[in-house]
């Protein structure tokens, strides 16, 4: 991403409905899936960006926040992480079987080789571990969001099954999210296919203001409940719990 996307992204994270609903998701699919791991397990937050995930972590584990960017980890410590290894998802550079969980939350659609990335993941990922990886759906959604934040993909459902379980995980769940908002956001995407370009890309966040930041918020926790039990056949996302079967 470009260097003024991170500062954004710092600013934003502690409390924007989108970053805040990720979180909240992930920890109830580690909760309804029974993933949460043992007191004192060793965590791993792949492209782990400006910390939120990680320090959102932190309460389960011993958590390594990695990303490629130094001025990324540079914020992420301002967070009180301490866990921090620059590097590439595509070669961790960490050891084999190490980690109870790994997450990996819009990260892969960056990279030029995500078979490659999804394989370090599994290498890495303790027996009977598991890995949480969250995308960007479709690509007919794609849009200078896209641009600004370096996308080199979006997923379908089938695509994302494809690489997560030929890197060697079993797939556990997986469901587009995001879902309650896809006509919405649809529209949007239309409407600026529309409009004239830009002449730089931005990412698409736009301001919401308090109540409506809560209600989004809201929408979101009642969408995780609903992901936990069934899988939700469109989205803007999409979100893959897999685990590392013990030898």
């Amino acid at each position: 991403m470009e260097p003024e996307e991170y500062t954004r992204m710092y600013h934003l994270e502690e409390g924007y409905w989108w970053f805040v609903g990720r979180r909240l998701l992930v920890r109830a699919l580690m909760k309804a899936l029974r993933l949460t791991p043992p007191e004192g397990s060793r965590l791993l937050d792949v492209g782990c960006g400006t910390g939120a995930m990680s320090r959102e972590l932190l309460p389960l584990g011993q958590v390594v926040s990695l990303d490629f960017c130094s001025e990324a980890l540079h914020m992420t410590r301002t967070r009180g992480l301490e866990g921090l290894c620059q590097g590439s998802a595509e070669a961790l550079p960490l050891r084999d079987n190490s980690f109870r969980a790994v997450t990996a939350l819009d990260v892969v659609e960056h990279l030029d080789h995500d078979r490659e990335a999804l394989a370090e993941m599994f290498r890495v990922t303790a027996p009977g571990g598991a890995a949480i990886i969250s995308v960007p759906a479709f690509r007919f959604l794609w849009s200078e969001h896209d641009v600004a934040l370096h996308h080199r993909r979006r997923y379908t459902a089938r695509e994302l099954r494809e690489v997560v379980s030929g890197a060697g995980y079993r797939i556990v769940k997986l469901s587009y999210v995001m879902s309650l908002l896809f006509p919405a956001v649809v529209l949007v995407r239309l409407l600026q296919h529309l409009a004239p370009r830009r002449k730089e890309a931005k990412a698409t966040l736009p301001e919401v203001g308090s109540l409506g930041n809560r209600l989004l918020k809201a929408i979101l926790s009642l969408e995780a409940a609903i992901v936990c039990r069934v899988n939700l056949p469109l989205g803007v996302s999409l979100i893959c719990v897999a685990v590392k079967d013990a030898a």
